[in-house]
């Protein structure tokens, strides 16, 4: 059997995007380009990535032991103060789900998880402006995740 998840797959996502440089530690002073929250979005700088925790599917079980076999999924969203930027960095994450993200080790506080893949990624769905005077532009990419906790 599996060891159950200790946080939420947002939470996890967000630390595997942090340590492949695909955006910077929130918390990190100097705060880097594209830093990556997760549950909530930042309110500064303009261009941020966020990682929800969205509703997986259940694939099964094993005829073995019983054990659930499930797929958890994400959803990224980009917010630019460019559109272009927000378009490129959403591509660049797109590509990235399907072809970088492969057999990963990612450490979470005291827990370490394996991120065998992302499956199902979807287009960079843009979600228009902001209502605030920013009218910064809003992108989101949904994704289905396979992953395990090692210990």
């Amino acid at each position: 059997m599996s060891l159950p998840l200790l946080h939420a797959v947002g939470k996890i996502v967000q630390k595997l995007f942090v340590d492949k440089g695909w955006g910077a530690d929130p918390n990190a002073r100097p705060l880097g380009p594209w830093p990556v929250s997760t549950a909530k979005e930042a309110g500064e700088p303009d261009n941020v990535l966020t990682v929800y925790t969205t509703a997986g599917t259940d694939d099964g079980r094993s005829m073995i032991d019983g054990e659930r076999f499930r797929h958890h999924a994400v959803q990224v969203r980009i917010r630019a103060l460019n559109p272009r930027d927000g378009e490129a960095k959403g591509e660049f994450i797109s590509h990235a789900l399907d072809e970088d993200a492969y057999q990963e080790t990612v450490a979470v506080d005291a827990a370490i998880y394996e991120v065998h893949c992302f499956a199902n990624v979807g287009p960079l769905l843009p979600l228009g402006t902001e209502d605030s005077a920013s009218k910064r532009s809003l992108y989101t990419i949904n994704a289905k995740v396979s992953l395990r906790r090692l210990t």
